[in-house]
This record gives structure tokens, C-alpha cells and sequence, in this order.
């Protein structure tokens, strides 16, 4: 997979021909980044269901290793915020040594 970036308009113009591919797609506007197209691959409706299962399982995982919430791992994991809110802050019991092992 190749990274690509387009514009909001070229997005919209050729958005079947991006979507047909399997290229990541970094959205911008005006040279700022809006951003991403991420592209999985076809799954049957069980693989599916199998996936998020799985993708649930391991946030619970992490949540509990962490000692985290969900709020808290969205936030260390939101690149719009300045870097000074991206800063974790381990509640009392948790260990950032969870994280750091991931």
C-alpha cells in the first residue's frame, strides 16, 4: 500500500476510482491535512463480525492494561490535539509500562 495525497475536490471528482484502490488516501485542504482514506481489504459478513470481535477484545485488553478509558486512550491518540494534551496521564494502579509494551 502506497501513501497518495488529494485534494478535498480531486477526492470528491474521482472518489470511486480511490475507493476502487489500495492506496492510503491523506485528505487535504489548501496543503493542510483533513485526513485519511484506509482502504481494508473485502471480508464476508463473518470475517467481519470476527474482526471486531477481535478489535474489541484487544482496546478491552489494552483499556485494562493501561488502567485507562476510553477517553484517555482516544485523547493520547488524537493528532489534532496540541502535544501537550496528547500526554498520557496514567490514573493511580496503571502502568504506562502496558503501553510502552504494545
Amino acid at each position: 500500500m502506497a501513501l497518495k495525497h488529494v485534494g478535498v475536490r480531486e477526492m470528491r471528482s474521482y472518489l470511486s476510482r480511490h475507493i476502487a484502490g489500495n492506496d492510503i488516501i491523506a485528505i487535504e485542504r489548501h496543503g493542510h491535512l483533513l485526513g485519511f482514506y484506509i482502504p481494508i481489504r473485502r471480508a464476508s459478513e463473518a470475517e467481519q463480525e470476527t474482526l471486531l470481535r477481535r478489535a474489541d477484545e484487544a482496546f478491552a485488553r489494552l483499556r485494562a492494561e493501561a488502567g485507562m478509558s476510553e477517553d484517555e486512550i482516544a485523547a493520547m491518540l488524537d493528532l489534532s490535539l496540541p502535544d501537550e494534551q496528547q500526554d498520557v496521564i496514567i490514573p493511580a494502579g496503571g502502568s504506562r509500562d502496558a503501553l510502552d509494551a504494545r
